[in-house]
């Protein structure tokens, strides 16, 4: 049986104060362990659910600001997309300059290696016909070549399979390449009697003054010759006597091209 235990005044006033002394320990430890001054509603009921408020809002604010990092991210990358696209397409325009720039100024070394070695580009009447002489297969004329008169030194004569052409039969669309002559015979600027036969891309002026004679641009003559035109500008001037002048004549025995 357990007897009653009587405590004196002072003993329980002592007591309560060592009760209160650890409950405030307690709070104290709490306060210190999570870092907040009011951690339950018993503390500040009001300070507690304002900073729980508080609390929630700031986590809301952190979510935004999240969200905002991620967009200024996609947006950076956008950018970054947008500069690299912008630096390609600056790089193929300057390509594309490039490219045009070589298609309207092929120099004559840069036609000497699209005819190759078995072809010539040529600037004079003599070294047109050295090549059209010795058999080149490809023959550049490169600016303006003036026969002269051709009375006595006679018409340019192709060979079988022959191309005779202006610069502009490799993409140049802008040097002009022609052939002019004069002749007081009757004779043509350009005879063409073998086939297979090419001229293209050429400017031409033939002045020929006869008053009675084949006096043609181009003379397509002979069984078996062939020949494809393409690309011509063809100034004929004859004498006004003159009833056989053609800028181009092909032979009753020739083919025509279809």
């Amino acid at each position: 049986m357990v007897s009653n235990i009587t405590l004196t005044s002072p003993i329980r006033s002592n007591l309560l104060s060592l009760t209160n002394i650890a409950k405030q320990m307690d709070k104290t430890q709490l306060i210190l362990a999570t870092g907040k001054k009011v951690n339950t509603a018993l503390d500040n009921a009001s300070a507690y659910y304002q900073a729980r408020s508080l609390t929630n809002r700031s986590a809301d604010l952190n979510a935004l600001l999240d969200a905002m990092d991620q967009g200024i991210q996609t947006i950076e990358a956008a950018s970054q997309g947008i500069e690299t696209a912008t630096s390609l397409l600056e790089q193929m325009q300057s390509i594309t300059t490039q490219a045009g720039a070589v298609g309207q100024a092929l120099s004559k070394e840069d036609l000497q290696a699209l005819v190759g070695a078995n072809g010539a580009v040529v600037e004079t009447a003599d070294e047109l016909r050295a090549a059209i002489n010795s058999g080149k297969e490809t023959i550049c004329v490169y600016g303006n070549i003036d026969l002269g008169d051709i009375t006595d030194t006679g018409s340019l004569t192709l060979k079988t399979n022959q191309k005779l052409v202006g610069a502009g039969y490799f993409g140049d669309n802008v040097t002009e390449c022609s052939i002019t002559a004069t002749s007081t015979a009757g004779q043509s600027l350009i005879t063409i009697n073998q086939s297979g036969c090419l001229v293209s891309d050429l400017s031409i002026d033939y002045i020929n003054t006869v008053d009675n004679g084949m006096a043609n641009g181009i003379y397509v003559n002979g069984t078996g010759a062939s020949a494809k035109l393409s690309n011509l500008d063809l100034n004929l001037q004859i004498s006004e006597t003159n009833t056989y002048g053609r800028a181009v004549f092909y032979d009753s025995n020739v083919t025509l091209p279809a």
